[in-house]
C-alpha cells in the first residue's frame, strides 16, 4: 500500500483542484482476484475457463458536503459476487472531486499498469502459471466521458461511440448507426445528411484525423475536436468499454418521469392542477408503497423555490423498474387527454420492451432484430411527440436514450453471451456506499482515502466471519460501584466463521477469533 501522486492544480474555471491518496500493487492486486475464483472453481468441481473476462470500472462519491472520494477497482465478470463489495479487488483510492485531472495525476500509476496487462494479455500468477485475461471498463457515463478524454454530457458531442451532434440525436437510429462497423471506422469526412453519425475510433493516445480538423476548419462542426478535447487514459478499444445500463435505467426514468411531471404542469387551473398532483403521487405510492414517494417545489443554487417547476423523491433502480411496468395502467387518473395520454403510454411501454429484452440475456438473433426494431420506433415517437408541457421532442434526446437505441444493440449483439446485466455498476455504487458509511463512522477525516480503502481490506478478509453476540447478565444493584463498572466495561469481540471451510492463515491461529489482516506498507 502506497501513496498516490498528489495533485494541486488551479482549474479552467479558477478552483484549486486537490487529490491525493493510496493506491494497491495492481499485480498482487490480479493474482489475488484469479486465484479467489479459480480456488472457488477447482472447490465446486467446476472447469477452470481458459480465459477470465476483468472489468474495470471507476467512480466519485461524496464522503461529506467538502469532501469527495473516487475509486478504481477490478472485478471478474463471471464470478458469484460481482455486485457485492467482497467480490473486488480495489486497486487505488483518492480523497479528491472526480474530474479527468485526478484520474491522470493520481491514479495514473494504476492506470499505466491496466494498459500493461491490456497489452500483454495475460497475468502472471505466484506459482509461475500465466492466466489470460480479457479487460473491460465499464461505470457511469461521467466516468466513462471523463477517461476516454471527452467533453461533459451536455456538450455538443457527448456521445462516445459515434460523432452525432445532440441536435442530431433523434435522427441517429440502429440502422443508420450501421452496427459493426460502427466502432471501426475514422472520422474521414463530415456526415452526408443531417443525423447520420461519422464513425468513432479512440485509442490510449488518438489524436482527431486530419481529416477532421480540416472539417472542423472549414465551419462544418462547431466542435473543436467532435467532443475529443483530451488524450484518453485507457488503452481499451471502444468495443469493450460498455456503460452501466443501470444509471441508463435511472435516468430514462427521470426523463418519463418529467415528461408526466410537466403535462400536469401544463393544466392552467390551480386547484384541478393540485388534484392531478396529488392522483399522480398517490399512483406511484399504489405501486410503491414503501417509497415514501412525493412532489415538491424545486430549489435553485441557493436554496430558493423556483415558481412552477417542480421536483421529485428520487427512487431506487428496482423501485423505477417496477414503476416504467405498471405506471401506465394508472396513467388515466392524472392525465386527461386521451390522445396525449395513448402517446405517452406507448414510450413508457416501448422503453420496458427494451430494458425487458436487455434483461432476458443470451439473446437470439430474432430478439436482437425485435430490440432493434423497437428502440427505432421509441426513438421516433419521442421525437415526434410535442405536447404543451414540453418534455420530448428532438432537444430531450439525452445520451443515455441515444445511448439505449442506437448502440444498445452492437453490444447485445457483440458481447460475449449477449448478456449487459453484468456490466451494470451497481457492484461500484456499493463500494461508495460502503466508503460513505467509513468515513461517517470509522474515520477521524485526517486521510479519508485510507480509512476507506483499509476497511475495504478489512471486509474482504472478514468474509464469512460474523460477530458472536456477548451475553447479557442483569446486574444487582446493590452490588459496589466499582464492580458495577468491572461488569460493563466492554469486552473483546469474538468471531465465529459462518462457512463450514476453515481458512488457513500464516502461523497458528485460533479459529473462533479474527482472522490477521494482510501485512501492508505504508510508504
Amino acid at each position: 500500500l502506497v501513496r498516490t501522486p498528489e495533485l494541486e492544480k488551479l482549474g479552467d474555471d479558477g478552483e484549486v483542484i486537490r487529490g491525493k491518496g493510496w493506491q494497491l500493487d495492481v499485480d498482487i492486486s490480479m493474482q489475488t482476484l484469479l486465484s479467489r475464483e479459480i480456488d472457488r472453481l477447482q472447490q465446486q468441481g467446476k472447469p477452470v475457463p481458459r480465459k477470465f473476462r476483468v472489468k474495470i470500472e471507476g467512480d466519485g462519491a461524496q464522503a461529506t458536503l467538502q469532501k469527495d472520494v473516487c475509486v478504481l477497482s477490478a472485478v471478474l465478470l463471471d464470478c458469484d459476487n460481482i455486485f457485492r463489495v467482497i467480490g473486488r479487488e480495489v486497486l487505488a483510492c483518492v480523497a479528491g472531486k472526480e474530474c479527468y485531472d485526478l484520474w491522470e495525476v493520481c491514479f495514473g500509476p494504476t492506470i499505466s499498469k491496466i494498459n500493461e496487462y491490456e497489452r500483454v494479455k495475460k497475468v502472471k500468477m505466484q506459482d509461475g502459471t500465466e492466466v489470460e485475461i480479457e479487460l473491460y471498463l465499464g461505470g457511469d457515463y461521467k466516468f466513462l466521458l471523463q477517461v476516454m478524454g471527452m467533453n461533459a454530457a451536455n456538450s455538443q458531442y457527448a456521445c462516445l461511440f459515434c460523432f452525432v451532434h445532440k441536435d442530431h440525436r433523434g435522427q441517429c437510429t440502429t440502422a443508420q448507426a450501421n452496427g459493426a462497423d460502427l466502432l471501426r471506422g475514422t472520422a474521414a469526412a463530415p456526415p452526408a445528411a443531417p443525423g447520420a453519425p461519422i464513425k468513432r475510433k479512440r485509442g490510449s493516445k488518438e489524436a482527431p484525423s486530419e481529416a477532421a480538423l480540416s472539417a472542423n476548419a472549414r465551419g462544418d462542426f462547431p466542435d473543436k475536436a467532435f467532443g475529443m478535447t483530451k488524450r484518453a487514459l485507457f488503452a481499451i478499444p471502444l468495443d469493450r468499454v460498455v456503460p452501466c445500463l443501470m444509471h441508463a435505467l435511472l435516468r430514462v426514468t427521470d426523463r418519463l418521469e418529467a415528461g408526466v411531471v410537466s403535462q400536469i404542469l401544463a393544466v392552467h387551473e390551480k386547484a384541478e392542477r393540485n388534484e392531478l398532483c396529488a392522483k399522480f403521487v398517490a399512483a406511484v405510492l399504489a405501486i410503491l408503497p414503501d417509497s415514501n414517494f412525493k412532489l415538491f417545489k424545486k430549489h435553485g443554487q441557493d436554496d430558493h423555490q423556483i415558481d412552477g417547476e417542480l421536483d421529485w423523491t428520487s427512487l431506487h433502480a428496482y423501485q423505477k423498474r417496477k414503476l416504467l411496468t405498471e405506471l401506465p395502467a394508472r396513467m388515466s387518473e392524472f392525465i386527461l387527454d386521451a390522445a396525449l395520454r395513448a402517446q405517452i403510454v406507448d414510450l413508457w411501454r416501448g422503453f420496458d420492451k427494451l430494458f425487458s429484452i436487455i434483461e432476458e440475456g443470451s439473446l437470439q438473433d430474432e430478439k436482437l432484430t425485435e430490440y432493434t426494431t423497437i428502440a427505432g420506433e421509441v426513438l421516433g415517437k419521442f421525437v415526434a411527440l410535442h405536447p404543451p408541457g414540453g418534455g420530448y421532442g428532438a432537444s430531450n434526446v439525452t445520451p443515455y436514450v441515444h445511448l439505449l437505441c442506437a448502440h444498445v444493440p452492437y453490444f447485445l449483439s457483440k458481447l460475449p453471451g449477449h448478456n449487459l446485466f453484468i456490466f451494470s455498476g451497481e457492484g461500484t455504487e456499493h463500494v461508495c456506499s460502503f466508503i460513505r458509511k467509513v468515513i461517517h463512522r470509522m474515520s477521524n477525516g485526517h486521510d479519508l482515502s485510507l480509512d476507506a480503502i483499509l476497511q475495504l481490506i478489512i471486509a474482504v478478509e472478514m468474509d464469512g466471519y460474523e460477530e458472536e453476540p456477548r451475553p447479557y447478565h442483569t446486574c444487582q444493584t446493590s452490588a459496589h460501584p466499582r464492580a458495577l463498572r468491572e461488569h460493563k466495561r466492554p469486552k473483546p469481540a469474538h468471531y465465529v466463521k459462518l462457512s463450514p471451510e476453515v481458512l488457513v492463515y500464516p502461523g497458528h491461529i485460533d479459529d473462533t477469533k479474527s482472522p490477521p489482516c494482510s501485512p501492508m506498507v505504508l510508504d
